[in-house]
């Protein structure tokens, strides 16, 4: 009889053993799949943060090339702005030399027909003179 307690004492140990192992296997996987996800749950969460920093140094980027782009344009646009200014400056000044140059002109011309007229009436005079000596 102790024979029969012997075996069923070793069946009990191998069943035993055999049912602790797979707890400890199944408790074992439980564990690791807990550790998977976790390690997956970490894994977006730094993909997310990853995500989220590219996306604010890429809007900082943007806002830098955009205020250049607006700081050379406002630049252009003030040189364009100043040179348009010199060039209605210097037209004006074109214009008050024309009109400067037109009045003189003007001002030959009646000269010169004052003096073709008195020429005329010099010679008329002369020719009279001419006649009565």
């Amino acid at each position: 009889m102790t024979y029969i307690f012997v075996i069923v004492a070793v069946i009990f140990s191998f069943i035993a053993g055999f049912l602790l192992k797979g707890f400890i296997s199944l408790r074992a996987l439980n564990s690791a799949r807990k550790q998977a996800e976790e390690l997956l749950k970490q894994a977006q969460r730094e993909a997310e943060n990853i995500k989220k920093e590219a996306e604010l140094v890429l809007k900082e980027e943007i806002y830098k090339v955009r205020n250049e782009v607006e700081r050379e344009l406002k630049n252009r646009k003030a040189d364009l702005e100043r040179r348009e200014a010199k060039l209605i400056q210097r037209e004006e000044n074109l214009e008050r030399r024309a009109e400067l140059l037109e009045a003189r002109e003007k001002d030959m011309e009646e000269k010169f027909e004052s003096l073709t007229l008195k020429e005329k009436e010099l010679e008329a005079l002369k020719a009279k003179l001419e006649e009565a000596l």
